[in-house]
């Protein structure tokens, strides 16, 4: 194993997993962006590639997509100058693969495979930069205030994975040049009604009165890691969101 120095670069510096890797890793650092000039890499560094496009709703820019799932990814690793890689897939493309995506992030994966670490992420939560939008955060602020909220797909089951461990297998892995695929999840599912339970249980100052579900006509997929990668957190990474919520 390498024990060269922890993250230097980390490519997507404005997005959630950018933000939230350059707060863990502080000054020894530094962020970069898509349109941002790249420095000498060197074989004592290690890049951490966050960048990704066509993810939300709306992101539907075909050239966008091939330019920064795989021309940035390609060209970052052919500049690379023998540093360490980590790279970032994601469930959504098994459960997807038809998505504009799905589909230019694997064409990156299979381009890289061997050549640097590729973690497939599945469902990221809490930290300050925890978009307000996803299901875990905007769940909890209408638990925590009592504002009406939906569940629109209560069995659907999601491998929830608190922002901190991804930070620390980054960490860990920035040290690794034995490159490979790793499933980034708790290896436990858990349906969105699980959510509801656990905090209807753990939290009696919640405001659950206002959270309503609404049941689909068909049965959602599943969607959770197929190899347990690490322990279960889930209790003490809900109660850090929880008090983030206040903040």
């Amino acid at each position: 194993m390498d024990r060269g120095n922890k993250v230097n670069y980390i490519i997507g510096k404005s997005g959630y997993l950018g933000r939230s890797l350059l707060d863990y890793f502080g000054k020894e650092a530094e962020g970069i962006g898509r349109s941002d000039l790249w420095p000498k890499f060197t074989d004592r560094d290690c890049i951490v590639n966050c960048t990704g496009y066509g993810w939300n709703p709306g992101q539907e820019d075909v050239g966008e997509a091939i330019d920064t799932n795989i021309n940035l990814t390609v060209s970052l690793e052919r500049a690379r100058n023998g540093a360490n890689y980590v790279f970032f897939a994601s469930g959504m493309q098994r459960e997807r693969p038809e998505h504009l995506y799905s589909l230019t992030k694997n064409v990156a994966c299979r381009y890289l495979e061997g050549k640097a670490h590729i973690l497939i992420l599945y469902t990221i939560y809490g930290g300050k930069w925890d978009p307000p939008w996803r299901f875990m955060g905007t769940f909890l602020r209408a638990a925590k205030f009592g504002k009406p909220y939906v569940i629109t797909t209560p069995h659907t089951t999601r491998d929830f994975v608190y922002i901190d461990r991804l930070c620390n297998t980054v960490a860990d892995l920035s040290f690794d040049r034995r490159y490979r695929t790793i499933d980034f999840g708790c290896g436990k599912a858990r349906s969105l009604m699980d959510v509801y339970n656990h905090v209807m249980l753990n939290f009696p100052d919640a405001c659950l009165d206002y959270v309503k579900f609404q049941y689909p006509k068909t049965k959602p997929k599943t969607y959770c890691a197929e190899r347990p990668h690490l322990p279960d957190y889930f209790n003490e990474d809900m109660e850090k969101t929880w008090g983030l919520i206040c903040e």
